[in-house]
C-alpha cells in the first residue's frame, strides 16, 4: 500500500493575526477533535476576519460549488495591502486568461481570474505574482466607496490537521464531488 499526500498552505503576508472574527450559518452538526481537546465544534457558512488589513475585511464562505472567498475593501482604504504568500506549492503561474493555477503532483486547482465590484458594476482587476507572492491590481474606481475583489476558486480541498492525516480510499461520484475515507 502506497500513500501519498500533499499539503499547499496560502498565508496573508502582513495581515493583522488578531482580527476580529465574526460567523454566519451555524452548524447544527458537529466535530470532536479529541486531539486537541475541542469538543462540540460547529462549522459555519461564512466567516469573516474584520480589518485583516486596515479598512479591509477578508469574508470567506461555503457555496455550492465550494468555498470561496472575497476581500471587502471599505471607503478610503488599500487593496494593495492584500498580499498572499503561497507555500509548499510544486507549480504556481498565471495562465493566458490571467487564472492563477496552483499544482503539485496530485493534481492543480485554479483561482479564476479575479472581478471587483462597485454597486454590482465590474471593474477591472487582475492577479500579479511576483514568485510566491500574489497581489492584486485593481482598476479605476471610487475610493469614497466599499470595494468587493473577488477571485473565484474553481477547485481546493480542505484536509488534515497539525498531526498526521491518513484516507484510505477516495471516491469521485457523477456531480464531481470528491468523498475521502
Amino acid at each position: 500500500l502506497r500513500l501519498e499526500t500533499y499539503r499547499m498552505d496560502m498565508e496573508l503576508e502582513g495581515a493583522d493575526e488578531h482580527a476580529r472574527i465574526s460567523t454566519e450559518g451555524r452548524s447544527t452538526d458537529y466535530t470532536n477533535y479529541y486531539n486537541h481537546g475541542a469538543l462540540d465544534v460547529h462549522t459555519f457558512s461564512k466567516v469573516v476576519y474584520h480589518d485583516v488589513y486596515p479598512g479591509i475585511d477578508w469574508s470567506i464562505r461555503t457555496t455550492e460549488k465550494g468555498f470561496e472567498y472575497d476581500f471587502i475593501v471599505r471607503p478610503g482604504a488599500d487593496p494593495a495591502l492584500i498580499s498572499l504568500r503561497f507555500k509548499d506549492h510544486e507549480e504556481l503561474a498565471l495562465d493566458d486568461e490571467g487564472s492563477l493555477i496552483h499544482g503539485n503532483r496530485l493534481g492543480r486547482f485554479d483561482e479564476e481570474r479575479p472581478v471587483s465590484f462597485q454597486d454590482h458594476v465590474e471593474l477591472e482587476t487582475r492577479f500579479r505574482l511576483n514568485g510566491d507572492l500574489l497581489t492584486f491590481e485593481v482598476g479605476e474606481y471610487d475610493h469614497t466607496r466599499e470595494l468587493t475583489i473577488d477571485p473565484p476558486r474553481l477547485w481546493g480541498t480542505y484536509y488534515g490537521g497539525t498531526l498526521d492525516d491518513y484516507a484510505q480510499g477516495v471516491a469521485l461520484d457523477a456531480s464531481g464531488n470528491v468523498y475521502m475515507a
